[in-house]
């Protein structure tokens, strides 16, 4: 299994120096060797059908999508150019009428 810690240390400063619009809210963490993203609005209801982007730190392409599920949770395997790179992934929620956040 990769080493994914450079990759989840830049990921957590990429996340934490962003800020939410129309607070909708969106946390990760590794777990196994995958990525756990949840996504809920400040009032604590969750973010059902968000969509979620992963692409370079420097942008480009969506390198991986998905959609969060009921409890509003999605789970990526980072790909291994990603891992490879050691800069970590740009993570954008995207969970309608205007609520975004990177």
């Amino acid at each position: 299994m990769p080493d994914l810690r450079p990759f989840l240390l830049t990921l957590l400063v990429i996340l934490a120096g962003t800020a939410a619009a129309h607070r909708v809210n969106l946390f990760a963490w590794p777990e196994g060797g995958e990525i756990v993203i949840e996504s809920g609005f400040s009032g604590g209801s969750k973010a059902r059908g968000a969509v979620i982007t992963v692409t370079a730190p420097e942008g480009g392409p969506a390198v991986v999508t998905g959609k969060t599920d009921e409890s509003g949770t999605w789970r990526f395997t980072p790909p291994a150019e990603l891992v490879k790179a050691g800069k970590g992934a740009l993570l954008t929620v995207d969970a309608g009428e205007e609520h975004r956040n990177t």
